[in-house]
């Protein structure tokens, strides 16, 4: 693919490569977005990937998938990995699967990083858990104290974790720092 983005309705579906879920230990150790269809032929799931066959061996849906039956993952190979995410959001507005639409990401003035985990109606335990990492770092994160210091895969565990993007943690961190000065500057005056 050059660096152009795709336009959706240019795709078909059906000419993609693919493999049922029961052969994911087969999938391409390469950059793509990834289409999960049912046995009907209908999109259920689109996500991205920079190792397609590393991300099926521990996907978070692969359970509730297996349960559907007959699905496959059809793929479509991006050469410029930097357009993963934009590519992924075009397919999915386009789609709109029903696994990326029922647990929609949403920007909605999120504010800090407490708000958005208290809006995921998630304990600081819990996400630590989830993060692997110590329950004070998520404290710290919250009180403006550090500022996330993630790993990859946390960030994107942290962004299905409070159903955000990206770009919503970068603001809520921000936003966390920013009331932080402000306090702080109401002390010193």
């Amino acid at each position: 693919m050059s660096k152009q983005i795709i336009n959706p309705s240019e795709i078909n579906i059906s000419s993609l490569p693919w493999l049922s879920l029961e052969e994911k230990a087969q999938l391409p150790v390469e950059s793509c977005i990834y289409f999960v269809i049912d046995s009907q032929g209908v999109i259920q799931y689109i996500g991205r990937s920079l190792n397609l066959k590393n991300r099926w061996s521990r996907h978070n849906r692969y359970k509730e998938l297996r349960a559907i039956g007959g699905i496959r993952i059809a793929y479509l190979f991006i050469d410029s990995p930097e357009l993963l995410p934009q590519v992924e959001s075009a397919l999915i507005s386009w789609f709109e699967p029903a696994l990326n639409v029922a647990g929609k990401r949403t920007s909605v003035g999120l504010g800090d990083m407490r708000d958005l985990r208290e809006k995921a109606n998630l304990t600081i335990l819990e996400v630590s858990k989830q993060l692997n990492c110590a329950e004070s770092s998520v404290r710290n994160w919250e009180k403006g104290r550090s500022v996330p210091k993630l790993e990859v895969w946390q960030v994107f565990k942290l962004r299905d974790l409070y159903k955000c993007s990206e770009s919503d943690l970068t603001k809520a961190v921000e936003e966390t720092l920013a009331k932080v000065k402000k306090s702080s500057e109401k002390l010193s005056a």
